[in-house]
């Protein structure tokens, strides 16, 4: 890792030459009293006391640190106290130990402590200590430039690095947030990351390496869904179901593979079957206090019931999640609120309400840096448009969401797009530059596997656009079989 001061520390984490040689305590002599160590603090007994008399502090507590982290202990009160004893004697309060050192343990301490909330089901006690996790192994110079690689180049050289369980917390971590940012270019990292894990094991016992297999399993399926290749998100989600299903506490992570599909289900146009799950979902995560779950799942069911028809109900859900909500805790899940509850209030005649809430939503989007959400924002103000007849002021605003799609090679959305663009264009008159919008779809709709019906409509679709003669009414009828489609599939 770092140059650090401890030498036996170097020797548990760089090369076997190093292990071998002559330095500071012997790795069994450090782990003996890393045991003896860990079972007086347990006892109540202070870090500072207990470690006084050690020749080689750094050394003993490092030991101790992959003692505890090899341990199968599934979770007590009683551990996780003295656990956050010695993480804030090494965070805090030790003068014994260099900065590098200090780091380095205060990252297997605060990891220690976020695997047993998370094996007891504290989730937001896990997710302090996850986020403590996260302060101190980005405080390690090769760590921090390793996860500011492309996601390609981390998958790549995941093997130096995920090894250590702490810096492949925090690669989830990051990459739960970066694949709202860029689907495919973190699904490099998740598909490669999860080779890896599933591989390996990542050094760890069954449960913790079957939560690991579980978490990339679950990006993947979601950078998969936001690219809209569903058929591929699928085998993901169920791998991320059943590795979920092997850990200590199973339900709230199965929960949130649910809460994925339910979303899945909602983009692929079967918004009442998604909103059928959303009962015992809301249920889950409010037993388990999963607020950044329970704020999604909330935001779930007020586009849901917006997209079978219950606007007034749908207004009614969206203004109770935002109304006293911290925005700062996810600006993207409230900018899309915002976003939503706008198309919903312009549905329903209130112009200016809806005006007021797309104001609000576009600025949080873009503070989320989430492209594929910009273009969604577009494309619900270019819906909003047309439908009131202004379909030449949509068409910019779709071709923008069009654009915005492509260049996050989100092809399959964009594809989609594309349809509803070439109908305003054909709308409008342009029955050239509508043609041509649908020819650039086709092969993305052909890829993703259409129902038969849809396919009938793609051959008339093809044959028109190839004469330059588009249909408008062809693509209205592709239009709605691609929404119908996967209610067909999912009946």
């Amino acid at each position: 890792m770092n140059s650090l001061n401890s030498k036996t520390i170097r020797k548990f984490s760089e090369s076997e030459s190093a292990a071998k040689a002559n330095l500071g305590l012997s790795i069994d002599v450090a782990s003996r009293q890393a045991a003896v160590c860990w079972s007086k603090i347990l006892s109540g007994s202070t870090a500072s006391s207990v470690l006084a008399d050690l020749g080689d502090p750094p050394d003993v507590l490092y030991a101790l640190g992959q003692l505890l982290q090899a341990g199968t202990e599934l979770g007590s009160k009683e551990a996780l106290a003295a656990t956050a004893v010695l993480y804030k004697f090494t965070s805090e309060d030790s003068e014994l130990l260099a900065g590098s050192e200090r780091h380095l343990l205060s990252a297997e301490f605060s990891y220690v402590a976020w695997r047993l909330c998370r094996r007891m089901a504290l989730w937001q006690e896990a997710r302090t200590w996850e986020a403590k996790c996260e302060q101190h192994v980005t405080q390690q110079a090769d760590v921090r430039e390793y996860l500011g690689l492309r996601a390609a180049d981390r998958g790549r050289t995941a093997p130096r690095f995920l090894r250590d369980k702490p810096t492949l917390l925090v690669a989830c971590l990051q990459l739960r947030r970066q694949v709202n940012q860029d689907p495919t270019e973190e699904l490099a990292f998740a598909l490669a990351a999860y080779r890896w894990v599933t591989t390996n094991r990542a050094g760890a016992g069954v449960e913790e390496y079957a939560y690991f297999a579980g978490e990339l399993a679950l990006y993947a399926a979601g950078a998969l869904r936001l690219a809209a290749r569903y058929v591929e998100s699928e085998p993901f989600f169920q791998a991320s179901a059943q590795w979920f299903a092997r850990t200590a506490n199973p339900d709230p992570l199965i929960a949130r593979v649910e809460l994925s599909v339910a979303a899945a289900l909602h983009t692929r146009s079967c918004s009442a079957e998604a909103l059928a799950r959303v009962p015992r979902l809301l249920k889950t995560f409010g037993a388990f206090d999963m607020k950044d779950e329970l704020r999604k799942c909330q935001f779930l069911e007020g586009v849901a019931l917006k997209d079978v028809g219950r606007r007034t109900d749908a207004i009614a859900k969206l203004t109770t999640l935002l109304t006293g909500a911290c925005v700062a805790d996810d600006p993207l899940v409230y900018g899309l609120a915002l976003a939503q509850l706008g198309e919903a209030q312009a549905s329903e005649g209130a112009l200016e309400d809806a005006a007021r809430s797309f104001a609000r939503a576009i600025p949080l989007i873009e503070e989320a840096n989430a492209a594929w959400a910009i273009a969604d924002c577009k494309a619900m103000l270019g819906e909003i448009l047309r439908d009131q007849g202004n379909v030449e002021s949509a068409i910019p605003l779709y071709r923008s969401a069009v654009q915005l799609k492509l260049s996050r090679r989100l092809d399959g959305a964009a594809a989609y797009l594309r349809i509803v663009l070439a109908e305003a264009l054909m709308i409008s008159g342009r029955e050239e530059e509508g043609a041509e919008e649908i020819l650039a779809a086709l092969p993305i709709l052909g890829r993703e596997g259409l129902a038969p019906a849809a396919t009938a409509a793609l051959r008339l679709l093809h044959e028109s656009a190839r004469r330059r003669e588009a249909d408008p009414d062809a693509v209205r009828r592709l239009r709605l079989e691609l929404q119908k489609m996967n209610e067909r599939t999912h009946s």
